[in-house]
């Protein structure tokens, strides 16, 4: 079973933000608190016909990087710095 091709996940990063705290995410992406070794981390498990993976991501650099997108792009500011319908539009009919 596979496929050689990749596998693209597409998700916003309130889902890992919210993923510190909580088990957040349906379907595909699914990201939860843990705990290894003694050491706080983030669980980010993906999902695809082809197989599943799962990522743990130690929780300090994981939150000095979210701290870092927030300083540049404000939450609830995304849309200033992209356009939307360009990126639907490139996600719905590109091949």
């Amino acid at each position: 079973m596979g496929n050689d091709e990749p596998v693209e996940w597409i998700f916003a990063r309130e889902l890992l933000t919210v993923g510190i705290v909580r088990r957040v995410g349906d379907g595909d992406v699914q990201v939860w608190p843990a705990r290894a070794d003694g050491e706080r981390t983030l669980h980010i498990s993906l999902t695809s016909p082809f197989g599943q993976a799962l990522f743990e991501v130690p929780l300090a650099p994981l939150t000095e990087f979210l701290h870092r997108t927030y300083e540049l792009v404000p939450a609830g500011r995304e849309a200033d710095f992209m356009d939307l319908d360009a990126e639907l539009s490139n996600m719905l009919w590109s091949s």
